[in-house]
């Protein structure tokens, strides 16, 4: 295949411009499942991106943010191994020491209702909407727009289900922010450092190393 041929368009998958008018691929998470989101020790579990100072949400850094900054996305995982895949893994190959990832939590995240979310990683996604495995793998760029495609579709979808990059055994969640803040309940945690052995396989499997000392 060389650049610009046919086979270009299969391989990085635009959203159709039908889109809206072509029933989702759905997925539902039934109340009382349990997720696992990393985020830092000072920040809460639950946060869809909002910047007080700049009075909307982030700057788009992950992979299903909104281009526009219309909406804000909270990203959680089935496992810990999911939610190190989509955090610290995410960037492999790195030097990251003990002290720094201790600040992180792993935090267990309850549902409170029913999720309904677009399923971007079963084969139904490619003949429902066109979608490939690439748009959880590749350009983040890529994802981003069927982000804003998806989020924006007549059947108001909860967020999107995808395999992860880093470790495609495992399965993440980006949902987005009309869900509201209180459809998960946060009931429990731990640092990031309190398993060393689990800690220790994931830096052995994502290339996380220590710092010479």
């Amino acid at each position: 295949m060389t650049a610009g041929s046919p086979d270009d368009a299969d391989a990085l998958p635009e959203p159709l411009a039908d889109l809206a008018q072509r029933g989702l691929p759905i997925v539902r998470r039934r109340a009382g499942e349990t997720f696992v989101r990393v985020h830092r020790d000072t920040d809460g579990p639950i946060w869809f991106g909002w910047d007080k100072a700049a009075a909307a949400f982030r700057m788009p850094t992950n992979r299903f943010d909104s281009v526009d900054r219309s909406f804000g996305v909270l990203y959680v995982a089935e496992t810990r191994d999911g939610a190190f895949a989509e955090s610290v893994g995410r960037k492999p190959r790195i030097f990251r020491s003990d002290d720094e990832l201790a600040t992180l939590r792993l935090t267990n995240l309850v549902s409170q209702r029913e999720l309904r979310l677009v399923d971007l990683h079963g084969g139904a996604a490619v003949g429902a909407i066109g979608a490939t495995g690439v748009v959880g793998v590749g350009p983040q760029s890529l994802a981003r727009r069927w982000s804003q495609a998806l989020h924006g579709h007549p059947e108001i979808p909860d967020g999107i289900e995808y395999r992860c990059r880093h470790n495609s055994d495992e399965l993440a969640i980006a949902l987005f922010d009309r869900v509201g803040e209180t459809t998960l309940r946060p009931v429990g945690y731990t640092t990031m450092t309190a398993d060393r052995a689990w800690l220790s396989e994931m830096r052995a499997r994502h290339q996380i190393w220590q710092p010479p000392s």
